[in-house]
């Protein structure tokens, strides 16, 4: 079914730049507000190159080891720096609340992808470390400087509900498992490996 809601959905293209707009928009509100915003890039397909043309690609690439083509992967993510750049910027020119900007992955590339039920030190490495950045003026988020306690995917989003929206979630401990595409109910504590290893 995927080929055919892909094409029923609005291009990614169009549904970036829709992103972006409305995003900037919500920001400009003097309300506090929570904005959350999944970009699907530099994640496959690679419709963009570097200079934000677009690629020419089909949709049953999706179905490849699209992963593996580190040129288009590199110009996507290189197009999708200066995209969040500039958004990150017009976001803290328009606010005058001191907003917080969160940029976080929600895993890493696969350029070492051939199946991801091959369980080796390298794929879980590259796919596990997550990208995270937290830009604040706010005293209560700068005092967690511990990375151990704070910048894990599953402890941001209670940290800042906690803070600032009366939230009352528990920090849980920081681990991470992994679970191949084939096995979606096995999954594998790796918070050793990706916690001490360095070299990816």
């Amino acid at each position: 079914f995927l080929p055919a809601l892909f094409n029923l959905t609005i291009s990614k293209e169009e549904g970036t730049t829709k992103k972006i707009e409305l995003i900037e928009e919500l920001a400009a509100n003097k309300q506090k507000e929570y904005i959350f915003a999944h970009f699907m890039l530099p994640h496959p397909p690679y419709v963009f190159n570097a200079e934000g043309a677009l690629s020419n690609y089909n949709d049953s690439e999706f179905y490849n080891n699209v992963w593996l083509d580190k040129k288009g992967y590199i110009g996507q993510l290189i197009y999708t720096n200066y995209l969040i750049k500039g958004l990150i910027e017009n976001i803290l020119k328009n606010n005058e609340n001191n907003p917080i900007v969160i940029i976080a992955s929600d895993h890493g590339s696969f350029s070492t992808y051939k199946n991801s039920s091959d369980f080796t030190d390298r794929l879980v490495n590259e796919r596990m470390k997550n990208f995270i950045a937290i830009f604040t003026n706010d005293t209560k988020l700068n005092s967690y400087n511990d990375s151990t306690q704070i910048l894990s995917p599953v402890n941001i989003f209670p940290l800042i509900f906690n803070n600032y929206f009366n939230g009352n979630f528990k920090i849980k401990e920081n681990k991470s498992y992994y679970s191949p595409y084939t096995e979606n109910n096995k999954f594998e504590d790796v918070t050793e490996l990706i916690k001490f290893n360095t070299e990816w």
